[in-house]
């Protein structure tokens, strides 16, 4: 599942640099670049504590599977679109929203299954090494976009994600996700559940301080990614 989750999350920051660069290329205005991302955020910020609450009581398998199938078909959709010239900031916008709606269920869900594959005492390990991928993929992934930007053009990031998807799906198949089991989650409402886990937070300081400082850089510091097509472009000069 690491070797999947890892490749797909290359395959995703490739496709990112490659929009990103297509926006900006095309739209000349850094507005465009922050609204793709605003509508690919929005959805996380207002569903993705709902998304938790669901992974408590569908087949997560299925959930994750359904994730990976759509984002490839959105990977795609792109594209074609472009392929065919008619990749409008319309059609990138709406892809982001769908695309972000549907990772505010996948993404607490796969949060979900790390931990439960492995042994309570392994839990921090399983935690840093999903980090390590992720981290570890934002590092790699534009690099190969640029080299691929350069050599084979921008259809070709849309390809490589999309097939990147399947890394995931091969891994999703082959392991054994441990069954949901427990009555406090398969009977306590939707509702009664996210209040639980909010009151669990406010109760718990040294929880809130990690979510407040997550919650701070995720809204003040990764949004800088964003625009680095401009700074590349416009202030280094470098294309």
């Amino acid at each position: 599942l690491w070797a999947g989750a890892f490749l797909s999350s290359v395959g995703t920051w490739i496709q990112d640099v490659a929009l990103s660069w297509i926006i900006h290329s095309r739209m000349g205005d850094p507005f465009y670049l922050g609204l793709r991302s605003f509508a690919q955020e929005v959805p996380l910020l207002a569903f993705m504590l709902l998304g938790g609450a669901v992974a408590d009581r569908i087949d997560r398998r299925l959930i994750l599977l359904a994730s990976q199938w759509f984002q490839m078909a959105m990977a795609v959709l792109l594209g074609v679109l472009y392929l065919t010239d008619r990749l409008g900031i319309g059609a990138i916008v709406l892809v982001a929203f769908a695309t972000g709606l549907m990772q505010s269920q996948s993404a607490p869900t796969y949060q979900a299954v790390i931990t439960s594959l492995v042994p309570k005492d392994r839990i921090a390990n399983a935690v840093a090494l999903n980090s390590l991928q992720f981290n570890l993929s934002r590092s790699i992934g534009p690099p190969i976009a640029a080299a691929l930007l350069v050599a084979l053009g921008a259809a070709w990031c849309f390809v490589i994600n999309a097939f990147s998807f399947l890394a995931v799906v091969v891994a999703l198949l082959l392991i054994r996700i441990p069954a949901l089991t427990g009555p406090p989650k398969t009977h306590q409402g939707v509702a009664s559940s996210l209040k639980e886990g909010l009151a669990y937070v406010r109760k718990a300081p040294d929880i809130a301080m990690i979510v407040g400082l997550a919650g701070a850089l995720s809204f003040f510091v990764f949004p800088l990614t964003t625009f680095l097509p401009v700074v590349a472009d416009e202030v280094l000069g470098s294309g």
